[in-house]
């Protein structure tokens, strides 16, 4: 209830009403909690600020992004808390494996026509 409380607190300094918002806490670890999410939920994206997992890599000495990557079974955009619109263009380094494959069209998806991929 504690934490409920907390999560909410931080919705509604970050965007507004935060009975708007449904809010699910889970215990675990980080990345196992969020990817086994993700997959339930059958994610097109997982999106994640930058800020508070550059903390989490100092206090646990691992790298909580790239594990997250590992767990979500969706592509993730890991967001700078400087950026404050929609990416416009991606760079996708492709070997032609089926996982740069997906990246490719997953940017594509996230731009749509309005953007450009290279």
């Amino acid at each position: 209830a504690a934490r409920q409380r907390a999560v909410r607190r931080l919705v509604r300094e970050a965007a507004g009403d935060a009975d708007a918002w449904t809010v699910d806490v889970r215990e675990g670890l980080p990345a196992a909690v969020l990817g086994g999410c993700a997959r339930v939920a059958a994610a097109d994206f997982v999106v994640i600020g930058l800020g508070l997992h550059r903390l989490l890599d100092r206090e646990v000495g691992g790298e909580s992004v790239l594990r997250i990557v590992r767990q979500a079974g969706a592509p993730v955009l890991a967001v700078d808390p400087e950026v404050g619109r929609l990416p416009q263009s991606a760079m996708v380094a492709v070997d032609f494996g089926a996982a740069s494959v997906a990246a490719a069209r997953a940017a594509l998806a996230l731009l749509g026509d309005r953007g450009t991929l290279y």
